[in-house]
């Protein structure tokens, strides 16, 4: 009798392979739930220090003088933002057409969104 409960109690190989397998796949699902959530806090962490820009055709903005932005180009007190600008139009994903203020056009390629601030007229 006894031998028998122990040959029931112990499980055979192939049985404790498959405890393993199982208990393997419940592991990785754990830390892939796990991994979404940390994922997730972090976009939100993202989204809120995120600047959101919204140009659009016709607003004035500053553009980023990229020329002048290495240490010793500039002086201590210079402006690194130029302008302003009118965006004239729109191409591609954050690419931008600039125009003079006064409406005159602006030689060169589109510019990046990134490069540019909106302008705030001083009053």
């Amino acid at each position: 009798m006894k031998l028998l409960q122990e040959m029931q109690a112990k499980p055979n190989d192939s049985q404790r392979r498959i405890n393993q397998m199982i208990h393997l796949q419940q592991t990785r699902e754990e830390v892939f739930n796990k991994t979404q959530v940390i994922q997730e806090n972090i976009k939100k962490i993202f989204d809120k220090r995120a600047k959101e820009d919204d140009f659009e055709v016709g607003d004035l903005v500053l553009k980023w003088d990229a020329r002048n932005e290495d240490k010793g180009k500039h002086g201590k007190f210079d402006h690194l933002w130029i302008g302003p600008f009118k965006i004239q139009a729109f191409r591609g994903h954050n690419a931008f057409l600039l125009s003079n203020a006064d409406d005159s056009d602006l030689p060169g390629a589109p510019v990046n969104g990134r490069m540019l601030k909106h302008y705030i007229p001083p009053q």
